[in-house]
């Protein structure tokens, strides 16, 4: 991964969570369809739906039901929305390809490696416990955790407390534009992952990463390279 420092200079490896670290887009989606459902409105399409998820729910709703943000309707949507996500949180999510091996990596090296996400608490925690890691995140920031979510710098100061490692020696991984700036606010190195829910009018190269990859092996690559 150019323009990186080496992986012996980095203690611990920080991921954003949806479309970064785990594909969660397939849940989010068929809890879509059943509210959509239930209101007699019609299917969205998944690869436009998938290109959302890093968002939130409030753009999924509004793609989904075809709604502005500002629509009365959006607040109790959203509500019976995450109603019925919280009820299939994993049947169809999982690390990303190539993830587990980094994580494994990561442990042999005695690295650490954390979350932090703008998914609330009390649908992050549940997730992450039906999910399985090679070994436990050292710390995990949801997007309430903090008094404000990404791009504030409470969530990456938060995580560097837990962590209790300075800002140059983490990397932050992440699919938005949000996780960059997130990272940039504390002067975090930080990497831009193509394979996770970008819109199609969103240029990752205009996120000023110091680093786009487009797999995790490049990431077991550099972790193990001399």
């Amino acid at each position: 991964m150019q323009n990186l420092p080496a992986a012996a200079e980095i203690d611990c490896l920080l991921f954003d969570l949806d479309g970064t670290l785990v594909d969660t887009a397939a849940d989010l989606c068929q809890a879509m369809q059943t509210l959509l459902q239930q209101h007699g409105r019609p299917a969205v399409d998944e690869e436009r739906f998938r290109s959302v998820v890093s968002d939130g729910s409030y753009a999924m709703i509004c793609l989904a039901f075809e709604l502005e943000a500002d629509d009365s309707q959006v607040e109790a949507l959203r509500a019976q929305f995450l109603k019925i996500y919280r009820g299939q949180l994993s049947a169809y999510s999982h690390l990303f390809e190539g993830m587990e091996a980094v994580l494994e990596h990561c442990q042999r090296l005695g690295k650490r490696w954390g979350i932090i996400t703008n998914k609330p608490e009390h649908l992050t925690l549940p997730l992450l416990e039906q999910l399985s890691f090679p070994y436990a995140p050292s710390t995990i920031v949801c997007g309430d955790t903090t008094a404000a979510p990404k791009p504030s710098p409470l969530p990456m100061n938060k995580a560097m407390a837990d962590v209790a490692v300075n800002a140059n020696r983490c990397l932050y991984f992440g699919d938005a534009s949000r996780d960059i700036e997130a990272a940039r606010n504390v002067d975090m190195p930080s990497v831009a992952v193509s394979w996770g829910y970008i819109q199609s009018d969103d240029d990752i190269n205009d996120w000023q990463a110091d680093c786009i990859i487009h797999h995790p092996d490049e990431i077991t690559a550099w972790l193990t390279a001399n």
